[in-house]
């Protein structure tokens, strides 16, 4: 089953797949500049949730924003400092 979730205080959105917990390591999917998680969800989300892994599919840009403003509005610099805070979540 793959949920919609969102950190807490944050504007930081993904799609989440597997066990609440477990022994395996969380994978967390990267997209590219022109999508966000949902780019994942046809293969390699269930793949890693069913192998017993939480996996994440991040939405690096802002959802509540125009895509193509958001586009632009962002530097690779935004993006890493959002997954950083996936990473330390």
């Amino acid at each position: 089953m793959i949920t919609p979730i969102q950190l807490p205080h944050t504007s930081l959105h993904a799609l989440k797949a597997g066990p609440e917990s477990s022994d395996l390591p969380p994978v967390i999917l990267v997209h590219g500049a022109f999508c966000d998680g949902r780019m994942w969800q046809g293969n390699f989300l269930a793949y890693f949730a069913e192998q017993g892994h939480p996996t994440y599919a991040i939405h690096l840009k802002d959802p509540n924003r125009r895509p193509i403003r958001t586009l632009f509005s962002y530097s690779l610099r935004a993006y890493a400092l959002r997954l950083r805070q996936w990473v330390e979540y």
